[in-house]
């Protein structure tokens, strides 16, 4: 559920299609995989649950809820069926929204998005990225050729990572998320060089040569505590004050046995790991 903070913006949006979804109240369903036709009627069912509350809410407020605060339904799936699209009987808004949206009738105020089916421009790759296969690599292309200064790219990079490091601690991935991984490469590859490059910067500042050695590691540095902290969360949801405390720790360890510990991290329990520090800060070998 999105609540805007502000009026619906007039005009191009800086997040394209996104952002006009976001402009009024919206339920957002991504799926990874097209969704059943049981999920479908789920997502129809909490949007008239919504749209309840919101009636009860102006009533109690005595007052007509306008078009702006109606909530929308926006389903994004990587693609929609023939037999999906038919079955409830979707249609195109082609002049309003383009291709690749199918709407229910105007009272549901609800929409599928087939991804996949999305022109390849600007205005789209936002949505794009939550699809499958060439179509988000495409989009994490379009992400990489975006200009440098654009502040949705460092932001969109910092996510691809954090999206690389989660499937690199899955025990198994299928091939499909092994794909994507190595799509994911290059974002990973741009967001820690752009990590390393602060680093050296804040050494060029210094104006000495020790600096600059000193910004390249500590660029290093900050790039292994990231991955670090996002392992942990990952694998237990959340960081506390005990977990917090191993962070950097973790990140300080020599790279074969980093790797090996955040490859193992799926295995370990919290307890089983906290103990590890422990004993290692003891001094004993674990």
């Amino acid at each position: 559920m999105f609540m805007p903070s502000s009026p619906p913006r007039v005009g191009h949006h800086p997040l394209g299609l996104l952002g006009r979804f976001a402009a009024t109240p919206c339920l957002l369903e991504p799926y990874r995989h097209p969704p059943s036709i049981e999920r479908v009627c789920s997502c129809l069912y909490k949007l008239l649950h919504v749209r309840l509350e919101f009636e009860r809410q102006a009533d109690r407020e005595d007052r007509t809820l306008t078009e702006a605060e109606q909530p929308r339904l926006w389903i994004l799936s990587p693609s929609a069926s023939k037999r999906l699209r038919s079955g409830f009987n979707l249609r195109e808004d082609l002049p309003q929204w383009g291709p690749g949206i199918y709407f229910w009738g105007e009272f549901e105020r609800a929409a599928i998005v087939a991804i996949n089916q999305l022109p390849v421009t600007p205005d789209t790759l936002w949505l794009r990225l939550l699809g499958k296969g060439p179509t988000q690599k495409q989009a994490i292309q379009d992400v990489l050729a975006l200009p440098t200064p654009n502040p949705w790219r460092n932001s969109a990079l910092e996510l691809l990572t954090t999206w690389k490091i989660s499937i690199e601690i899955i025990p198994q991935p299928d091939e499909e998320e092994q794909k994507f991984a190595m799509a994911l490469s290059q974002a990973y590859l741009e967001w820690k060089e752009k990590t390393i490059q602060q680093g050296i910067q804040q050494g060029i500042q210094q104006g000495i040569q020790q600096g600059i050695q000193q910004g390249s590691q500590q660029g290093s540095q900050n790039v292994r505590l990231e991955m670090a902290q996002t392992a942990l969360k990952m694998r237990f949801g959340s960081l506390d004050e005990q977990l917090a405390a191993i962070v950097t720790p973790l990140a300080q360890m020599p790279s074969e046995d980093y790797t090996r510990l955040v490859l193992q991290l799926h295995a370990l329990s919290r307890e089983a790991l906290l103990a590890r520090f422990r004993a290692e800060s003891r001094g004993q070998k674990v």
